[in-house]
């Protein structure tokens, strides 16, 4: 005769079943995966060149790794609990930071999300597999959204906007991902810039502050929806 436990099990089957599908999702399957695992992971998809990060402690919160080509990754931050990595690369006189950290919906499906100079979301479909859904995820958020109610880009002088940069940051603690507005050129890190470039740059303040009513914006993640929102602007 068939035992109660031996019973039991086929329906627990069947109802697992009718919650995932054929499978579990990918957040089930991959319950236990860190922070590093899921940027591993990331690495090997996008094939960035960089070497995996290993657990090679070197401080309370801390690790650093060589990476390929020749480049170094400073400052190496993985908070395994918060779901967050971050890392500069270059040298010391004009680093450039990464980061990057795990968000989840309510549903269970995880996504990574990369930030600097761009915001991106890549969804969590498998091992070493993701798929980059930045579009559906992120919403369009332009120099116009730092500007004043009713106010129109046409609005922002030309050399102001030539040196207006959005930067974007993935939060360590909480869900809100911030972009904050800059007085920025692409030559402002070159080292070889010339004292008088420097000064062009920064004449260029007063009317920066001018053309743009906020310089930061917060953008909150929807867990119900797995989207990013257009929140608070400061």
């Amino acid at each position: 005769m068939m035992s109660t436990a031996f019973r039991i099990i086929p329906v627990v089957a069947v109802l697992l079943a009718c919650l995932w599908g054929s499978a579990p999702p990918a957040a089930a399957q991959s319950k236990k995966m860190t922070i590093l695992e899921y940027y591993n992971s990331f690495v090997m998809w996008k094939k960035l060149g960089f070497e995996h990060l290993i657990d090679r402690k070197i401080g309370p919160e801390g690790r650093q790794e060589h990476a390929s080509r020749g480049a170094y990754m400073y400052n190496i931050i993985v908070d395994a609990p918060n779901g967050f990595l971050q890392y500069a690369t270059g040298c010391s006189c004009h680093q450039e930071i990464n980061s990057y950290a795990i968000f989840k919906t309510a549903g269970g499906d995880v996504y990574l999300s990369a930030s600097g100079r761009n915001l991106n979301f890549y969804k969590f479909v498998g091992a070493n597999k993701w798929i980059d859904e930045t579009k559906t995820v992120v919403p369009e958020t332009g120099l116009g959204a730092f500007l004043a109610e009713g106010a129109s880009p046409a609005s922002i002088p030309a050399n102001v906007r030539k040196c207006s940069a959005i930067f974007y940051a993935v939060p360590r603690y909480g869900t809100v991902v911030t972009a904050e507005l800059r007085l920025y050129s692409k030559h402002q890190d070159d080292p070889e810039r010339s004292e008088q470039g420097w000064k062009r740059l920064e004449a260029l303040r007063p009317a920066f502050r001018k053309a743009y009513r906020y310089t930061k914006l917060n953008l909150p993640w929807d867990r119900e929806r797995g989207i990013i929102t257009i929140g608070k602007k400061e």
